[in-house]
């Protein structure tokens, strides 16, 4: 079983006929339309036997069992180009419509020559590192590496020659001087060797030339070196040398037509005449940073720097500036090389050509094959373009490289809603809190996006367009307010005029349900009801303030009688009569001193009571200072037949309790309890304790008892409770009513005597 093939290539025809039982493909040719003769692997320079074929403007491509071999059909011959993927069984070709060639093999997956005008040449694996290049003739450079080679090679026949120098360490710069001496930096030493053989040297001048950051002649004798400390001109036939910069430089160049000299310094760029007089070249006043220097043909001197694009210098005045904004890829630029009024130019982005009278760009980027942009240097030939870079040597036809731009429409891959991924649709509406919304987008094609950029803008907000980071594939809106929107995206072309299709999604966020007109109606209602019903509880409240106010007050004007009449208690007819009575007897016995302590306590007495009557509240070591005043007129009384005891007082915290309430319970007690007591000690305890705000207050004596004080009070025909005892049940209802606190008193039962248990409500002071 056989299959047949038949291509048209000028005006003859090529038949490919693949027999699959052996398998084998046969190559026949029809020349002038005649009969067709079948292809001899001699006619081709077959090494392998071929299974497929490919043909794209005027070439040919055998698709070998270990190669791959390229024709150029001339006058009815086929002429070998090149061959490629040796020792690789490519079994199919095709090229797409970004011009990328894409090869299947049978053990080694799939191939991609995204530019075949550029071409790597072939290096040791371990030492690919070009560190410098110089061009010799026409068809000749020389390169070094990082690891010390120095290679003469022929471009055209691709041979090579290796230089042996006495160090094996890294070139850091070569200079030619255009007839026959070669001038190598190569570590910390320097080597001028003559070019006519290559292994004649001198080194006489090592000391200016090791670590060389920039060589460039002024004729064929002098040359300008940067070094890592100064920069200086150096003469090979007087064996003399002038410095003009004592610091480090980066770069120099020599413009031929304008005889200047310019070096780039770590503080800036500078020229020099004939005289070597420095002028600084500033930019926008300040200092340029540059990386690389030449000139055009039309003598603009053109500069690379860190991160102002490129500028071109005329007469030392800085006159052009050309950034990303202009077609620039980056403006960190790097190395940089005339070619007629066409400048190259090495960004971190790729490499651009720039036509200076155009003002346009070409470009080169991964695109297109570049695997590296970290180039040492760049050389310009006739028709092809050879640089090196720390991943190998490469050259580029000039005129074939730049492959023609063919925009690829992009789609949305995903839309993502509050981050969940939710179906592709022309247009949402969406309630207010999905208002976080991202959208996905791709381009296909092998990276066909390294040539557009994407931009988009969301009508609503706002009109401009905006650009999305290159390489970026996302576009995020946050938090979107209430309202229609239009998401618009387009790809455009990187410096160019093209465009794509642009694509938009509408979007609705809804207003929160608490903005709508029927929800704010509804609070309007709301609002003026609860206003209204405000206003009533504000009435009412005002009332039973009033109210409260009145009761206080009505409380407060029973508080100040009720101070009048524990006054009064206090005061009462009894005990005064006692008291003046035991001073007088003790006047009577011509007790002087004891009439005269008796009499100085009771006076101590009688004023701290008035004191005492005025304040509602006072402090508690106020009241059991009183209360041992009052006790110990009493002692005094009952002539040492009395003994009282205070006891707790000292773990009482510093309050406040109503003043003159205890003295009327002690009192009761002795008149009542101990008075009529016939027989042994008359003894009262009083015992004080905290329990939160109330302090409580236990008074026990051994009195006759409280059923024994009834009887001999109905005996009396006492009818009434005594005055004092009635004053403090009303004082301490008005308090129990004032503070709201479980407050009062009670009597408790004992075995011998009576005792009463107070309540009392406190405050910290």
């Amino acid at each position: 079983m056989s299959t047949n093939n038949l291509f048209k290539i000028n005006n003859d025809l090529l038949l490919q006929s693949m027999d699959y039982s052996i398998p084998e493909l046969n190559l026949f040719l029809s020349t002038n339309n005649k009969s067709f003769t079948k292809l001899t692997s001699e006619q081709l320079d077959l090494k392998f036997p071929v299974v497929n074929i490919f043909l794209e403007d005027g070439y040919i491509w055998l698709c070998g069992t270990n190669a791959v071999y390229k024709y150029k059909y001339v006058g009815g011959e086929f002429i070998l180009v090149e061959t490629l993927f040796e020792n690789k069984k490519i079994t199919k070709i095709f090229k797409d419509k970004n011009g990328n060639y894409w090869l299947t093999s049978l053990q080694n997956g799939i191939y991609i020559i995204p530019n075949i005008h550029i071409k790597k040449y072939a290096l040791p694996e371990d030492d690919e590192h070009i560190s410098a290049l110089v061009k010799i003739d026409a068809n000749t450079l020389l390169y070094g590496t990082k690891k010390g080679a120095l290679i003469r090679k022929n471009i055209s026949t691709n041979q090579e020659r290796n230089i042996v120098l006495p160090n094996r360490t890294q070139i850091n710069k070569l200079a030619f001087n255009g007839s026959d001496k070669l001038i190598v930096s190569i570590g910390d030493k320097g080597y001028i060797l003559n070019t006519s053989d290559d292994s004649s040297y001198n080194s006489k001048f090592h000391v200016g030339l090791g670590n060389a950051k920039g060589l460039s002649f002024i004729n064929e004798h002098e040359f300008v070196i940067g070094g890592f400390a100064f920069a200086e001109i150096l003469d090979l036939t007087r064996n003399t040398n002038k410095r003009i910069g004592f610091r480090r430089a980066y770069n120099t160049h020599y413009n031929t037509a304008t005889e200047k000299i310019y070096v780039s310094f770590v503080d800036g760029l500078e020229w020099y005449g004939k005289d070597l007089i420095p002028h600084e070249i500033t930019f926008n006043g300040q200092p340029i940073f540059a990386i690389d220097i030449d000139n055009t043909s039309n003598n603009i001197v053109w500069v690379s720097t860190f991160s102002n694009g490129i500028l071109g210098v005329k007469n030392g005045k800085t006159i052009y500036n050309y950034t990303v904004e202009d077609g620039l890829l980056s403006n960190r630029t790097r190395a940089i090389k005339a070619d007629g009024n066409y400048l190259w130019i090495v960004t971190d982005k790729g490499i651009q050509r720039f036509n200076t009278e155009e003002k346009t760009f070409k470009n080169l980027t991964k695109r297109d094959g570049l695997t590296s942009f970290n180039i040492s240097e760049i050389l310009i030939f006739d028709d092809q373009l050879v640089f090196g870079s720390n991943k190998g040597l490469y050259q580029l036809d000039k005129n074939k490289v730049f492959k023609p731009v063919i925009l690829q429409d992009f789609y949305f891959t995903k839309i993502q809603i509050e981050d969940k991924e939710v179906p592709i649709k022309d247009q949402y509406d969406l309630p207010h809190d999905s208002n976080k919304i991202k959208f996905e987008f791709q381009t296909n094609g092998y990276l066909s996006e390294e040539s557009m950029s994407y931009y988009y803008r969301l009508l609503g907000s706002n009109d401009t367009w905006s650009a999305v980071t290159q390489g970026v594939n996302e576009v995020v809106f946050n938090s979107l307010s209430s309202g229609n929107y239009t998401f618009q995206l387009k790809g455009v072309e990187i410096n160019g005029s093209k465009e794509t299709t642009i694509r938009e999604v509408a979007i609705k966020i809804n207003l929160p349900f608490y903005k709508t007109w029927g929800f704010i109606g509804i609070i309007s209602l709301l609002f003026i009801s609860v206003i209204g019903f405000g206003f009533l509880q504000r009435e009412n409240s005002i009332k039973k303030r009033q109210k409260q106010l009145l009761e206080k007050e009505r409380l407060e004007r029973q508080m100040v009688s009720s101070k009048l009449k524990s006054l009064q208690s206090q005061l009462n007819p009894h005990f005064v009569f006692n008291a003046m009575n035991s001073i007088q007897n003790l006047i009577l016995k011509d007790d002087k001193k004891d009439a005269y302590a008796y009499l100085t306590k009771f006076a101590s007495l009688m004023r701290e009571n008035l004191n005492m009557s005025e304040k509602s509240f006072v402090y508690f070591d106020e009241e059991v200072s009183h209360l041992k005043k009052y006790l110990e007129l009493e002692k005094l009384r009952f002539r040492n037949n009395f003994t009282y005891t205070l006891a707790g007082q000292e773990d009482i915290e510093d309050i406040k309790i109503p003043s003159t309430i205890i003295q009327p319970f002690i009192e009761n007690g002795i008149k009542h309890g101990l008075l009529h007591k016939k027989e042994g000690k008359r003894n009262i305890e009083i015992t004080f304790s905290q329990e939160g705000e109330v302090l409580k207050c236990v008074i026990v004596d051994n009195g006759i008892g409280i059923e024994a004080a009834k009887a001999i009070e109905k005996s009396n025909e006492l009818k009434s409770e005594s005055f004092s005892t009635k004053a403090i049940k009303e004082k301490l209802n008005l308090l129990k009513k004032y503070y709201d606190t479980d407050i009062g008193f009670h009597y408790e039962d004992v075995t011998i005597g009576t005792k009463v248990i107070l309540k009392i409500p406190a405050k910290l002071s």
